[in-house]
């Protein structure tokens, strides 16, 4: 793939891959998303879609042993695999090939959900993310912040879509 620089993707380039990455949660905005995509999308040749969920992990000292952090991590794996199943039949009922939908759960120790995403959109060449907005309030954004108002901001050479 042709860089332009050191961090992001020629956007033209992205575009004639036609990869999505859908980063989703167990929510309904999440779902509303993955609906979007294969109502808008589904059937029409030429895209794959990568459906993600971005788990952020516990600090070691949470857990009593390292088994028992071992453990939380197979449980969510389990947890978030069924999640992304779900998704990922969504979008194979709605016309994408089953070949070109692939899902994952991105574990997160050091960074947040925003970088977790870029990251990962990076690696798969992605020339559109899709989220789905929570629909917090003003003030819980500006106390809390807000994933999809950073990730827009942050994204340079890709498409952000947010369903609302």
């Amino acid at each position: 793939m042709k860089e332009t620089d050191t961090n992001t993707y020629d956007m033209f380039t992205l575009l004639k891959d036609r990869r999505l990455l859908i980063a989703v949660d167990d929510n309904e905005h999440s779902h509303r998303a993955v609906r979007f995509v294969g109502e808008l999308l589904g059937g029409l040749p030429g895209f794959s879609a990568l459906i993600c969920h971005i788990a952020v992990l516990l600090e070691d000292d949470a857990f009593v042993s390292e088994e028992e952090s071992r453990e939380w991590v197979k449980y969510l794996m389990e947890e978030k695999g069924k999640m992304l199943q779900t998704y990922r039949d969504m979008l194979i009922e709605a016309g994408f090939a089953q070949e070109n939908v692939s899902t994952g759960v991105v574990l997160s120790k050091q960074s947040t959900i925003v970088e977790s995403i870029i990251r990962e959109q990076r690696n798969v060449g992605a020339c559109i993310i899709v989220v789905g907005r929570r629909g917090i309030s003003k003030k819980e954004e500006f106390i809390l912040g807000s994933t999809t108002n950073s990730l827009i901001h942050a994204r340079k050479n890709c498409a952000v879509w947010v369903v609302e």
